[in-house]
């Protein structure tokens, strides 16, 4: 085993060294990029970009776009493979009358620290600071994908230890932002001082995450071990920042700002800055460059059709390119230049100057050697837009295919073929330069750059996409990045599990909902929810399934974008949302594999996501119109309850309620969300006054058994079916309608005609009987009652009742004329049969339409006596009228009816009919007063179509039916809202129930699976994904692995949630067991005893990839 384990550590190091061969590196040396350091004192000396769909690493000393584990530190798209392998930011320039070039590049003549007083400095304070401005609010999905990248293991592997190293850095360096260095800061007042205290945050460009950090080339041995030169003493203060949406053009970005300061006492003259990348895109070995002058734009891009390393990800290959937005600036009368973010006049900003490359094993290649100023001479040369040789008097130039000089080759178009093209693909470094300038003793120069990748279905297809992305990251700049775009902030979700389903739950965390839905930033408003199905942990979204869109009921559904669709080569107008109009929900449960269409399978892991989107109808900066926020993978493992746990419910289950107190006709309703959640609690719902002044509706709240308001301040529904968004708490969502204050909506009267549900609906808060001859005309109200001409006061013409409690049921008692015989002409004959006849009459305040609705000394007539029913007896109100002024101004309720005249007038006259809350008054006996007090209507202190109108409807004739065609009783039904004090509901929550027999029986199902182990594992992901699966595990357990002959190979410690436990099927020396019987000692203290499983082991055929 010992031989086995050497020939694997020779091959390895074999292949470390023929995988790169890089110029001049001597390995044995420090200062060589051979850097491989145990991975806790790594990590203290790197960190990443990597908020976007870009993962982009630096190391303290300047170095970047390479891990701490030694790899590609360029990673684009994110998570998949790896596009630049090495880069950094090198000057040169004449300093003392002597060449210096310092920076970064496979040596780095930099390191960590600034130049203050005493020379270079580099205390506690001197590290990589990274900050993301939603540090505080992270989901434990989004950190956990973070934590995977950070420490460059899988999502699976990461501990909850490890996460909070990631939380506690965030909080640290956001606390400790080091302002006293130079790292920027949003400075309210503008006086240049940090003042927290006064609101003032780190940070920089309305970015999501910023990273920071100071090096300088004081060191003569570091700064010598590059080029052979000595120190210029210059500090390069490094900041680099990204977007929070990575499915969007912001997210391809990673930008990027050097301030150079010149901390001697000496000018460098001559001085260019230049910024230099090696791109591997996939495989290092078959990339291409070019440069496009138009937009200041060096990139590279695979010279072949397929790459490997992108191929096993199912993509092509990626482009990648650095746009140079501001150089360094030089005095210059009238023009306008860019300093720190901000326009500063009478300077203007040096624009790329040349491009270069080099290619290993080329006819130029890397400058070298190390430590020569031979090598300095090469790289100054290129920084004048030459080849890299080194006779600065006779300098070579670049030649294009006609023969002519340049200092842009390889300036023409890739994917129409035309122009100088690179060819022969290879190794290729490449640098964009800016210069020449001065650099000041003292001074001080910023570059700001963008780090750009594309990505389409071939290589060419992918330089198009990145060209359309570079024109984002150019409108942010020429911004100054003041209106950034942002996605709305991601849900906070959690997870429950059964044997049979998972829940998505991000109802139950108010700060995230409001930081998700009522955070609108530069015009873009939230608008939904996603939740997708992602086939593996590394997916993105482009490869998921989305299995269900919760969005806002608008009438906002497909949301159009211009997206870069490589089969046209261009941008083109395609759906980017597709909203229902269904409402917002917050929770989802998943029943189904979505991927494949099968159940889901207890003990197998499959990958969940959910984002919000928001919308933008006319966005200023960029084109998209929607921006979704960045997945976080939720790798869900389908799982009863803990050992020993029953769920009582299953999510979906309803709610019983029990009515504990007043007599409203209010409704309610409630769900189980979450059974993990649940907690067996008795719960009160009841009513209070809302702490807004201007809500003058009851609100009302949920209270536990143990007087805690475990919801408060909500909003009663007009309908249960209304929404379906309320929060979740306690595992339980629960929704309360009022009803509406005036007429009860629920309330149906009695069906007529075919008795139909549509019939029905007419009649919902009315009724009548008898011989009904007067209709409705449906003014537009949309409520549907008495066919569109009957509502609330306040729905009329407006009313100062606003309480549930004004309005109260109403009968209307419609006079007939039994004694008439068609022989009248006028409504005053047939109104004075029916008085005769005793049927019910009264009178009513009258408005003048035709002379501005002014109010009448004189009362009219009208054909009924309103009620009030809710007393014993019933109590008559007043009513006020309207009539027209076309002919029907005879103070007389008649909807203009004159049989000379053919019948009703059109619009039953517009005689509007108001229900007053108001006694109308009765004399000893019980009747009517003949003459009623209405002169606070009658004098105008109060308008009888305002004030205290119930009630109101605009009349129709009903079909061919004449005036007091006969007696008929009209009812309107009041809601009997919830009473603050009086309407309230219990409700008693499923429990989630433990038992130790219960325990017993499930740890007596554990095992262990696949057994016997052949060679394969169903949820393996690749063939160096070997394992099995022990399950219905403790929370904690030791399970140790002996061999048959009772050597112990492999010690399992367990302290998770989870009930399952993988074995990579490795000893304790990380090694592959052999194939054969093996034995499982499971120890807990959460068991009774412990338990031993057997198990065999067929290994595949181990092969060496590399040798």
């Amino acid at each position: 085993m010992k031989k086995y384990k050497l020939i694997i550590l020779a091959c390895s190091l074999l292949y470390s060294v023929t995988a790169r061969e890089l110029p001049g590196l001597d390995n044995s040396s420090s200062s060589g990029w051979s850097r491989f350091l145990t991975k806790s004192a790594a990590l203290d000396q790197y960190s990443l970009i990597n908020i976007g769909n870009m993962e982009y690493w630096v190391a303290e000393d300047g170095a970047s776009c390479h891990t701490a584990e030694g790899g590609s530190g360029g990673i684009y798209p994110r998570s998949t493979a790896g596009a630049i392998y090495l880069d950094g930011i090198l000057v040169g320039g004449y300093q003392g009358g002597a060449l210096k070039v310092s920076g970064q590049i496979y040596r780095t003549g930099t390191v960590k620290g600034y130049i203050g007083a005493n020379g270079l400095t580099a205390g506690d304070d001197v590290r990589i600071y990274r900050i993301r401005k939603d540090w505080a609010t992270l989901t434990p999905a989004m950190v956990r994908q973070e934590t995977a990248e950070y420490f460059e293991i899988s999502i699976g592997s990461v501990t909850d230890a490890d996460m909070q190293v990631v939380l506690d850095n965030y909080a640290t360096d956001w606390a400790a932002w080091p302002t006293h260095l130079g790292a920027p800061f949003y400075d309210l007042d503008s006086d240049g001082v940090y003042e927290p205290a006064d609101g003032e945050t780190p940070g920089t460009a309305n970015a999501d995450q910023v990273l920071w950090f100071v090096c300088s080339d004081a060191d003569p041995t570091t700064t010598a071990d590059l080029y052979g030169t000595e120190p210029m003493n210059i500090e390069m203060q490094m900041t680099l920042w990204g977007y929070n949406q990575p499915g969007a053009g912001l997210g391809q970005i990673t930008f990027k700002q050097t301030r150079i300061i010149n901390r001697s006492t000496t000018d460098i003259t001559d001085a260019y800055i230049s910024q230099w990348s090696d791109p591997d895109l996939g495989d290092y070995g078959n990339d291409l460059v070019g440069v496009d002058t138009t937009l200041s734009l060096m990139y590279a891009y695979n010279g072949e059709v397929e790459d490997a390393q992108y191929a096993a990800f199912g993509l092509a290959p990626a482009a990648i390119g650095y746009d140079f937005f501001a150089g360094p600036i030089v005095e210059s009368p009238g023009d306008t230049a860019i300093f720190d973010l901000k326009k500063r006049p009478g300077w203007k900003n040096l624009p790329a100057s040349s491009f270069g490359y080099f290619s290993a094993g080329g006819t130029y290649s890397d400058p070298g050697p190390y430590g020569n100023v031979e090598a300095a001479r090469e790289y100054y040369n290129l920084m004048r837009g030459y080849a890299p040789i080194d006779d600065l008097d006779n300098p070579t130039a670049w030649v294009d295919d006609n023969g002519n000089a340049t200092i842009f080759p390889y300036a023409g178009d890739p994917v129409t073929g035309t122009g100088h093209l690179d060819s022969s693909p290879g190794d290729r470094r490449m640098l964009i330069n800016s210069g020449p300038f001065t650099l000041a003793a003292g001074d001080t120069q910023d570059v700001v750059e963008a780090v750009i990748g594309g990505l389409g279905d071939s290589q060419l297809s992918s330089i198009t996409d990145m060209k359309f992305t570079d024109q984002v990251a150019q409108a942010l700049f020429d911004d100054l990045f003041q209106s950034v775009p942002s996605a709305p902030a991601a849900p906070n979700v959690s997870v429950t599990t059964t044997e049979e389903s998972v829940v998505l739950n991000w109802g139950d965390d108010l700060n995230a909902i409001l930081a998700t839905e009522y955070n609108p930033v530069a015009g873009y408003e939230f608008e939904g929810y996603n939740v997708y199905q992602l086939p593996t942990a590394t997916s993105a979204l482009s490869d998921a399934v989305k299995v269900a869109t919760f969005d806002l009921e608008n009438g906002v559904t497909e949301i159009l974008g211009n997206v870069f669709l490589p089969e046209y080569g261009t941008q083109v107008s395609i759906p980017v949302q597709n909203g229902l109009d269904v409402g917002v929900r917050r929770y989802f449960v998943v029943e189904q594999d979505y991927t494949t269409g099968k159940p889901l399978y207890a003990g197998s892991e499959y990958y969940f996501a959910v984002t919000a989107y928001n919308y933008n109808p006319e966005p200023d900066l960029i084109e998209d119109k929607a921006l979704e926020s960045a997945h976080a993978t939720l790798a869900v493992v389908v799982q009863p309850p803990p050992p020993g746990s029953r769920y009582e419910l299953p999510a979906g289950s309803a709610l019983t309620f029990t009515k504990s107190g007043g007599n409203s006709d209010g409704l309610i309703d409630g769900v189980v969300v979450d059974p993990g959640k649940v907690t067996g609690d008795t719960y009160t719902i009841g009513f209070a006054v809302s702490p807004d002044p201007d809500w003058t509706e009851p609100i009302w709240y949920m209270e536990n058994s143990a007087g805690t308001k475990v919801l408060d301040d909500q909003a009663q529904l007009g309908d249960l079916s209304d929404y379906d968004d309320q929060l979740v708490v306690d595992g339980l969502k629960v929704k309360v309608s009022g009803p509406p204050v005036g007429i009860n909506p629920y309330r149906a009267g009695v069906a007529y005609g075919d008795g139909s549900a549509t019939s029905a609906t007419y009649l919902a808060g009315w009724d009548f009987t008898g011989d009904r001859w007067i209709s409705g005309t449906d003014w537009g109200a949309g409520t549907g009652r008495l066919f569109g001409g009957l509502s609330n006061g306040y729905e009329f013409f407006g009313s100062d009742l606003d309480e549930g409690t004004d309005y109260f049921d109403v009968r209307m008692d419609w006079a007939g004329c039994e004694t008439c015989d068609g022989t009248e002409t006028t409504a005053e004959e047939r109104m004075a049969k029916s008085m005769a006849e005793g049927q019910p009459w009264s009178k009513a305040v009258r408005y003048n339409r035709s002379a501005g609705y002014s109010v009448s000394d004189t009362l009219a007539w009208v054909p009924w006596i309103a009620y009030n029913t809710e007393t014993d007896p019933p109590t008559p109100v007043k009513c006020a009228i309207v009539e027209d002024g076309s002919g029907s101004l005879n103070f007389l309720w008649d909807m203009g009816w004159n049989s000379l005249q053919d019948g009703f007038e059109g619009y039953g006259g517009r005689e509007y009919t108001f229900i007053l809350a108001d006694e109308y008054g009765v004399d000893a006996d019980g009747n009517l007063l003949e003459n009623p007090d209405y002169s606070s209507y009658t004098d105008g202190t109060l308008d009888g179509t305002y004030n205290n109108s119930m009630y109101a409807f605009w009349p129709a004739p009903r079909g061919s039916r004449g005036y007091l065609h006969a007696a008929f009783t009209f009812s309107i039904f009041a809601s009997n809202v919830n009473v603050i004090g009086e309407d309230a509901w219990t409700v008693t929550a499923p429990a989630i129930t433990t038992t130790a027999a219960d325990k017993a029986a499930d740890y007596a199902m554990m095992n262990v699976y696949p057994n016997p182990y052949y060679a394969n594992n169903s949820q393996e992901q690749n063939r160096f994904d070997n394992f099995v699966t022990f399950t219905h595990m403790p929370p904690v357990a030791t399970v140790r692995i002996f061999s048959i002959d009772g050597t112990l190979v492999r010690k399992l410690d367990k302290n998770d949630t989870e009930q399952f436990l993988k074995w990579d099927l490795r000893n304790s020396s990380d090694l592959p067991v052999a194939s054969g019987p093996y034995v499982a000692y499971v120890e807990a203290d959460d068991m009774d005893g412990s338990k031993t499983l057997k198990l065999y082991v067929v290994q595949r055929n181990q092969l060496v990839q590399y040798y």
